[in-house]
């Protein structure tokens, strides 16, 4: 299950590979982060890690409730902090050692709600604390609309951005006396992207659009396609490529397709678009240790209008997650 395939949330439980060891979701003020959780049977799970972010709202938390009461009594809260990355890493960390064992453990991981710097550091982790033996599938539920209900030029997903930096595990290797190369994934917010741009002030830039038939929802290319056509705008000498939203290898390929045509440079990669694309970019540094991840958070989140779910999931796997012999 290499690549990510759509499945109708009706059908999931059908479709993973037997009993579950354990599951790793996270709450949102999303109701998205129910999707996967609402359509599979608590019993099919062996374990549950629900994590919350300490620093996002009140209906968060509730959300997180709910995740747990529904896997009473097999179920333990992560405490996650989007303002403090090592703690991040760390309750993750002691999450994943705990269910250490001789044993091949499967572990299905719900990638939907985690912020893009959470999840890549969970990817790392699955990565570096999992035994080759060790299976690992992920689920991200589709959007159908987001910034519910707004008109396609005033959508928004989030505002204000906080002090960019690299993400925890995916540090790179920037030498001073190299030109850099920004490579952004862009999504709905270019104003995120804007602040990419600033504060790097790269010698190169490669803005990607996501490739319109490979968008987790037919409505999203169009809003994407206009989002990138904003970036490149302002940066008429930037570079631009396609990658997939929905196929991490082939956002892995096109990423490194796109490296390999500016030689000699320091590497940034700033993913910005869904959740699948983002371990493409993930799967890129673990081949390429020199490419820096980056992360830019966010002040404030459109939390009541953020996005409606849709029907179908994806379900896939990638190489290098555990690490093999």
């Amino acid at each position: 299950m290499s690549q990510a395939q759509p499945v109708p949330l009706s059908k999931l439980a059908s479709r993973l590979p037997g009993k579950v060891d354990i599951f790793i979701c996270s709450a949102s003020f999303e109701s998205r982060c129910r999707s996967v959780p609402d359509s599979v049977d608590p019993g099919l799970f062996g374990w549950v890690f629900v994590a919350v972010d300490e620093g996002y709202p009140s209906v968060a938390i509730s959300q997180g409730e709910y995740l747990l009461t529904r896997y009473v009594p097999k179920s333990s809260m992560v405490n996650l902090h989007r303002g403090n990355p090592l703690i991040t890493a760390d309750s993750l960390n002691r999450a994943i050692l705990s269910c250490a064992s001789e044993q091949p453990r499967s572990y299905l991981v719900d990638i939907t709600t985690f912020t893009h710097e959470a999840l890549l550091i969970l990817v790392k982790l699955l990565q570096l604390r999992l035994k080759p033996e060790d299976s690992v599938t992920f689920v991200y539920t589709a959007a159908s609309e987001y910034s519910v209900g707004q008109k396609p030029e005033e959508k928004w997903l989030s505002k204000g951005i906080g002090e960019i930096r690299s993400v925890l595990g995916y540090p790179g290797k920037v030498l001073p006396s190299r030109k850099s190369h920004l490579l952004i994934l862009a999504g709905y917010e270019s104003e995120r992207a804007e602040r990419f741009i600033e504060q790097y002030e790269p010698n190169v830039l490669s803005v990607g659009l996501g490739a319109p038939d490979s968008a987790t929802n037919p409505a999203h290319a169009s809003i994407n396609k206009a989002m990138h056509s904003r970036v490149m705008a302002q940066h008429k000498e930037a570079r631009t490529f396609l990658f997939s939203c929905s196929d991490p290898l082939e956002t892995r390929s096109s990423v490194q397709e796109q490296i390999q045509q500016v030689r000699d440079h320091n590497v940034l990669i700033a993913p910005m678009n869904t959740k699948i694309s983002t371990i493409g970019a993930a799967l890129v540094a673990f081949e390429d240790d020199s490419a820096q991840l980056c992360y830019a958070p966010a002040h404030q989140y459109n939390e009541i209008h953020y996005s409606r779910p849709d029907t179908n999931c994806f379900l896939f796997s990638v190489p290098g997650i555990p690490l093999k012999p």
